[in-house]
């Protein structure tokens, strides 16, 4: 059978999110970071396309190789080719999962300080719903299962997730980055720091405890 590049669109979902990834340190080229699901596993999308837990999991573990040396960049919209245009690259995928119990796929995007990177910024801040969508190439069986010669290459940005509405992302979606976020909590005060800016700042790639969290915010006071 003849393999094909696959495009496939899954969108985040509000209450889904990757609970911690081991981020970089602070840039001024990135802007935000987006944590979102990539894919859902053993479901029929609505391109009538199945993607195997176990495919899935290879392929993110490949992908979570890759990007250890290399930044994966995405753009919004597919590319009419593999190939990501360097004029359209909006961020770069700086992580990736698979959570098997949920068979979903998740992701950090890296927002990127270029128009593409400001757009897509823009268009979530106007609270417009956006999606995400694999790129990748492979071949699909005459039940819609995707073979094992399926190879991810990126993820895109796109307006029309494959899952429909219910697992759209907007900006209630965008995390902060770690420096920023910490800069933003010295203006606290002790009996403000709670677990649920405990959990902003896991999010934001803060890997301490909760008391480390709060002595190095009243420190930094």
């Amino acid at each position: 059978m003849k393999a094909e590049e696959l495009l496939e669109i899954q969108p985040l979902e509000d209450e889904e999110i990757w609970e911690s990834f081991p981020y970089l340190n602070e840039q001024k080229t990135i802007l935000k970071r987006l944590v979102v699901p990539w894919i859902k596993a053993d479901t029929k999308n609505l391109n009538g396309r199945i993607y195997s837990s176990e495919l899935v999991a290879r392929e993110t573990q490949k992908m979570k190789e890759k990007i250890k040396s290399l930044k994966i960049p995405g753009q919004l919209e597919h590319p009419s080719s593999l190939a990501t245009r360097v004029d359209k690259i909006a961020y770069y995928l700086e992580d990736i999962g698979y959570l098997e119990d949920e068979k979903t796929g998740y992701a950090t995007l890296a927002v990127l300080n270029t128009s593409s990177g400001k757009d897509l910024l823009t268009v979530l801040d106007s609270g417009i719903k956006l999606g995400i969508s694999s790129r990748g190439l492979g071949s699909v069986n005459a039940e819609g299962q995707v073979n094992d010669d399926f190879s991810l290459a990126a993820l895109d940005v796109v307006s029309n997730p494959s899952f429909g509405d219910e697992t759209m992302f907007d900006k209630s979606n965008i995390h902060e980055s770690l420096n920023s976020f910490l800069e933003e909590q010295k203006q606290n005060k002790e009996n403000d720091i709670t677990p649920a800016m405990f959990e902003e700042a896991r999010l934001a790639g803060y890997s301490g405890t909760f008391q480390e969290f709060k002595k190095k915010i009243l420190k930094e006071n």
